[in-house]
């Protein structure tokens, strides 16, 4: 028999062998510690409400007015303890150009204080039963004070009467405003019912008749019922005190009527016992009341409140060149000054 041929055989596959790689064993990683910021957050809250309560000590009504819809916050008080300067039944303060405060009293008494706050002399307007209704500063340092429906122009670190300005009137002269240009204006009550325009050395130059009486077809206010401001336009406002007539009137730097606003009541924006008038660098007008110190626009919208620091009413209003408003009362010994929380 033949012999059959073997079959080739199919060489055998060898399969690869996976390689495994054995790692060092790695060390377990190490939890930080949260305690460190755990103990700056708390040093943080710590200083903070540190800084919170030194500022809330300094200026009271300061969280009140900054988070509640306040105007403006309390930020310095004027004191003055010795014996010239003894701020009892203030009236009136004013700011010169120089920044010095100047704060006068009902019976004439004057204190002053510099522009980092400091007492200064104080003097006393001369006469006898004085009746002081206002103040007002020029650039130059001069202060005007009405007393005896006269009209005292003084020099403002000494005291002496530069002048006395009067108008032939049964009434007088009562508040006062400086306009722009350097003049004054006051306001003739009842019967009289004029404004009358005054140069810087004290000679009449015009005067507005019937301001009040031709929108109201009454007679005029008595004077001791009108305070009056200018706004940087030179615009007049004159805010009566008597509840039968819109708070506000409005003229132009000529004395011609523009407008009136205001209504009397006990709603936020209303008013009840209008004080003193004050106007800021953007024409915004505050009126001194018994909710306090209410702002308007020039439209007479209705903007917000100046808390103050005290429960009676501002008897008198000013603002310096940086719109710190500065507050007296009859009923404090103090002046507040005011910075406003809205630019």
């Amino acid at each position: 028999p033949v012999a059959q041929p073997t079959p080739p055989v199919a060489p055998t596959r060898k399969l690869a062998q996976p390689v495994f790689e054995v790692e060092a064993a790695r060390p377990a990683p190490k939890r930080r510690s949260c305690s460190a910021p755990f103990v700056l957050i708390l040093l943080l809250i710590g200083a903070s409400v540190a800084v919170l309560a030194f500022v809330a000590s300094r200026t009271p009504f300061f969280f009140e007015n900054l988070f509640a819809g306040g105007f403006a916050r309390l930020d310095h008080t004027y004191t003055s303890s010795t014996n010239d300067g003894a701020l009892t039944d203030a009236v009136g303060v004013a700011v010169d150009g120089g920044g010095n405060l100047s704060v006068v009293t009902h019976d004439g008494h004057v204190v002053r204080f510099g522009p980092d706050g400091a007492p200064l002399a104080g003097w006393s307007l001369e006469g006898k039963d004085l009746a002081v209704w206002a103040i007002k500063a020029d650039g130059t340092g001069n202060l005007y004070i009405t007393s005896g429906g006269v009209i005292h122009k003084l020099d403002g670190p000494q005291g002496f009467e530069i002048r006395s300005i009067e108008v032939s009137d049964v009434f007088g002269l009562y508040d006062l405003a400086i306009a722009p240009d350097g003049s004054l204006i006051s306001y003739l009550g009842s019967t009289s019912d004029q404004l009358v325009r005054f140069d810087p050395a004290g000679g009449e130059v015009a005067r507005y008749r019937n301001p009040i009486s031709e929108i109201t077809g009454d007679t005029g206010l008595p004077p001791w019922q009108v305070r009056i401001a200018i706004d940087h336009d030179g615009a007049i406002y004159l805010l009566s005190q008597d509840t039968r007539f819109p708070p506000v009137f409005v003229y132009s730097p000529e004395g011609k009527y523009k407008s009136k606003f205001g209504a009397y009541g006990d709603n936020e924006s209303q008013l009840q016992h209008p004080q003193a008038i004050a106007i800021d660098s953007k024409n915004r007008v505050y009126i001194a009341d018994s909710g306090g110190i209410k702002v308007f626009g020039t439209d007479g919208a209705y903007l917000g409140v100046v808390r103050l620091p005290f429960s009676g009413l501002a008897s008198g209003m000013t603002f310096d060149k940086d719109d710190h408003l500065y507050v007296v009362s009859r009923s404090e010994k103090s002046v507040y000054r005011f910075a406003l929380n809205e630019p």
